[in-house]
């Protein structure tokens, strides 16, 4: 296979070429990433419109861990003593948290009582009895493999695991896509892509490629040999495309935690048909390689996908400030006199205003106490589903081409984002126990508590980075650090290869097919801290082939 790794000093200096460049080094006022002077003003500028944006993600989601008694599985009540250790299976679960108002303008919130399921059923109601929106919060979670009992698992219907709990609903899942795959040694489909025309050559490049065998990507003018990890760094580099403000497809949705939206005025023609049929493929080879994706889709396009209706609850993750208003509107009795809306939106088309009537006669019917249920629905309906609807058929139609619809069904809005985009943060300690030490290394060396003492120093950002420096993925799946993606659908724990410290190559190098990372055997700890830092916080964005 050759050296399939590259140094970071080389890689530094690999750079998109779009547009002007910023011409000096430049550094982010908010987390302190550094640019090159061969960044484009368009990477900048993008990077500081989203960085404060971003800046609370992992924050938010690192102050809800919740770790449980291992022995003890999902019942903190229940007897350890028949489980057999190395049977017991980790997990993290995205877990609901309702959140009632009590009358006097504060909230309560309530763990879901099925603890052991961690689903919660929608209230599917836009009615003024409304009970508030659901939260999350992120546990870690164990089970035993001696209580799944595969044999039955594999004869039910995706019905009948849609009332199983969300791990057994995961094994069926993952078996039914293994079913699916072709074998690696009928070959692999190739992608080949051009660094300055991403999106385009992939549109083309995947056109010829069977989804259920190993695709590989070709980088042009790079002589990286890919064994899997060059896959990884080409969705999220295709998803950085598919969700910039230039391209037209999504816009950020209004919510706290940042996630997109589809872009209602996006136009319609086949050009961006076609995007969104490249990422309906991208998700579902996402999916079906268990990769994660390190973005979040607003929920009315997740219910899309698993074929779930959209209510007034998911409209808390497309916009709050709407929801908010609609849920006012139908908790409270409106005067005589109120005017609120009529049963119509208008649309600005090319220059015209464009009425959209949303039932017969809407521009002249008002809203009132009667019919306000019904103003909400149809206004959903048109706002998530109707305005966007072809561009959500053409994702679908595409992932259910890599996996069945019914297979995808089983699954609750928040269980398929778990499966979808991972883990939001990183456990450094579940990280730290899930790591193998080969050469001279092992956990007791020195240079190898140098490395986690600066990993501890990182933040969540930082480690995201890292990670996605050795793996090519920035987050982990919800089975953790214990199931990274390695190629060909195996699994490979992150691994720290001792190598001799080289003056003209003193950066640590990843292999990220198989979650190596070669540490130089460094003489003091601040020459790994200096190493380490260049790799989080320097500009990588357009870089291929660590791999």
């Amino acid at each position: 296979m050759g050296n399939c790794g590259k140094k970071i000093s080389q890689v530094f200096q690999k750079r998109k070429t779009s547009s002007s460049k910023i011409g000096e080094h430049t550094t982010c006022p908010r987390c302190g990433q550094t640019f090159s002077p061969s960044t484009t003003y368009q990477t900048l500028n993008y990077h500081i419109d989203t960085c404060l944006t971003n800046q609370n993600q992992y924050h938010n989601y690192i102050q809800q861990q919740i770790l449980l008694d291992p022995h003890f599985g999902n019942n903190q009540s229940e007897k350890a003593s028949n489980i057999d250790p190395s049977q017991v299976e980790y997990f993290w679960a995205k877990v609901p948290i309702k959140n009632t108002d009590n009358g006097d303008g504060n909230t309560q919130q309530n763990l879901d009582s099925s603890v052991t399921s961690s689903r919660k059923t929608s209230s599917g109601s836009t009615s003024s009895n409304y009970q508030g929106n659901t939260k999350y919060r992120w546990e870690r979670r164990a089970y035993s493999k001696q209580d799944i009992n595969m044999a039955s698992l594999r004869r039910m219907s995706p019905k009948e695991v849609q009332c199983l709990t969300f791990e057994k609903k995961q094994i069926w899942f993952r078996e039914k896509c293994e079913a699916l795959r072709i074998p690696w040694t009928q070959g692999a489909d190739w992608i080949r892509i051009n660094p300055d025309n991403v999106l385009l050559n992939s549109m083309f490049g995947i056109q010829q490629c069977n989804l259920h065998k190993e695709v590989k990507i070709e980088i042009i003018g790079d002589k990286v040999n890919d064994a899997g990890g060059l896959l990884r760094e080409w969705v999220l580099l295709c998803m950085k495309e598919i969700l910039h403000p230039n391209t037209g497809m999504f816009t950020v949705a209004g919510t706290s935690d940042i996630c997109y939206k589809i872009n209602k005025d996006a136009e319609q023609c086949d050009h961006i048909i076609d995007c969104f049929k490249l990422l309906g493929k991208i998700i579902g080879k996402t999916i079906f390689e268990r990769i994660t994706m390190d973005c979040y889709f607003d929920r009315s396009i997740i219910n899309y996908i698993l074929g779930k209706p959209t209510n007034l609850e998911d409209i808390y993750f497309y916009d709050t400030q709407l929801y908010n208003s609609w849920k006012f509107l139908l908790e409270n009795k409106l005067a005589d006199d109120d005017f609120i809306d009529v049963f119509a939106v208008y649309k600005n088309v090319n220059g015209t205003t464009k009425t959209i009537e949303l039932i017969p006669d809407g521009e002249e019917t008002l809203v009132n106490n009667s019919n306000k249920e019904l103003y909400v629905q149809k206004q959903i309906q048109y706002l998530c589903i109707d305005s966007v609807k072809v561009f959500l058929d053409a994702i679908c139609e595409e992932i259910y081409k890599v996996i069945p619809k019914q297979y995808l069904s089983v699954f609750e809005a928040h269980e398929f984002e778990m499966i979808l985009n991972g883990v939001p943060f990183i456990n450094l300690d579940e990280w730290k126990q899930n790591t193998e030490y080969t050469g001279s290394y092992s956990q007791n060396s020195r240079v190898i508590q140098w490395f986690w003492v600066v990993m501890s120093e990182f933040n969540q950002d930082q480690l995201s980075k890292f990670l996605q420096y050795c793996t090519g993925s920035a987050r982990t799946p919800v089975d953790g650090f214990k199931k990274l993606e390695s190629n060909r659908g195996n699994y490979a724990k992150f691994q720290i290869k001792s190598v001799p410290y080289d003056k003209k190559n003193p950066y640590p190098k990843a292999h990220t097919c198989f979650n190596r990372l070669e540490l130089p055997e460094y003489s003091n700890q601040e020459n790994l801290r200096t190493y380490m830092n260049a790799i989080v916080n320097n500009d990588l964005d357009g870089v291929y082939g660590l791999e």
